[in-house]
């Protein structure tokens, strides 16, 4: 017997409540918050025509006032409801460029979290112009370099060491510099800390 929508929203919606992000965040992090929800969709195989009916919930009240305004037929489509929010809260390619550019490691955060944040960003700015799927390794490239744009001097140092004339992933740079801060920050290897 095939499942009834309500029975397929209700069984989705219980596999995913307890992963997914309870609400839109402040309008810079849109982008994070909305690839985060795509990327547990598929992770999770949410069914397409689910995916939108799980997404209102978790919006603001202003964002479902905004997605209230969208045409019936456009309800059903992640993808619309997506370009829509993007679109009312003002988040253009040229905005997501500078936060892009701009954006540092919060010091709460691993430079691997860091990494997913700029992997985020460069994302929906290629998606904004059009370029998305098409430039795979220049985005691993900008990402990486602005990565190691952010790093301590001394942890840079070691990343640039390891990749000689080549370069890195930014997942791999990311590995690399948690590694160096984890293991290198207290002092310097060999070197006795003093303890008081």
């Amino acid at each position: 017997r095939k499942m009834e929508l309500s029975e397929r929203l209700r069984a989705a919606g219980d596999c995913l409540r307890k992963v997914l992000p309870l609400q839109l965040p402040d309008t810079a992090d849109v982008p994070l918050f909305l690839q985060t929800v795509e990327n547990l969709f598929a992770n999770f195989k949410t069914d397409k025509d689910l995916q939108a009916k799980l997404l209102i919930p978790l919006l603001t009240h202003r964002a479902r006032s905004i997605i209230g305004r969208m045409p019936k037929e456009k309800l059903d489509d992640f993808d619309e409801i997506k370009k829509v929010l993007l679109t009312e809260y003002k988040i253009t390619p040229r905005q997501i460029r500078t936060q892009f550019l701009s954006t540092t490691k919060q010091a709460n955060e691993t430079y691997q979290l860091f990494c997913s944040r700029l992997n985020t960003l460069f994302n929906y700015y290629a998606e904004g112009r059009g370029v998305a799927d098409n430039y795979k390794e220049l985005r691993h490239l900008l990402v990486a370099d602005r990565l190691k744009d952010t790093l301590p001097n001394d942890a840079l140092q070691y990343v640039l060491s390891l990749e000689g004339d080549a370069w890195f992933e930014p997942t791999k740079v990311a590995s690399l510099a948690d590694t160096f801060v984890n293991n290198c920050r207290e002092g310097r290897p060999g070197q006795v800390i003093d303890q008081v």
